[in-house]
């Protein structure tokens, strides 16, 4: 059987892409040691996940140097979207910044865009539209 496998998101991928966009933004180039410090985990530990987001072609590593692909680009960039509006949506609505961080950090990885898209309107003050009239 030919069947190509679906990549089915999971917690730990998102996690270290976002990890890794993140530290992008603030550093010149990202390396295994610099994920390990974040995370708060062993190198070996980084090491073997990212040979497995290599292998999925969401990371390239040159120079030891890790840099994110498009479709790993893509990922890291909807997620951190997505906490950014749910966590700016929970300070709006009377949690503390610290705890609206926490709980956004858990959930970005699993808000949809049509969530996400609900969550910004409400969060601007901009009344939702009722069904499909918004497309």
């Amino acid at each position: 059987m030919n069947e190509k496998r679906e990549i089915k998101p999971t917690d730990s991928r998102d996690s270290y892409l976002t990890s890794i966009y993140l530290l992008s933004r603030y550093l010149d180039h990202v390396r295994a040691i610099d994920i390990a410090d974040r995370r708060c985990v062993s190198k070996a530990a980084v090491s073997m996940k990212i040979r497995e987001l290599k292998k999925q072609g969401f990371i390239t590593i040159e120079s030891n140097r890790i840099s994110l692909t498009s479709s790993g680009k893509k990922i890291a960039e909807r997620i951190d979207q997505n906490y950014q509006v749910f966590k700016n949506f929970l300070k709006n609505n009377g949690i503390e910044e610290k705890n609206a961080e926490e709980i956004a950090s858990i959930s970005a990885g699993c808000i949809s865009s049509e969530s996400r898209e609900t969550l910004r309107r409400q969060s601007s003050g901009k009344p939702e539209l009722p069904g499909d009239l918004s497309a």
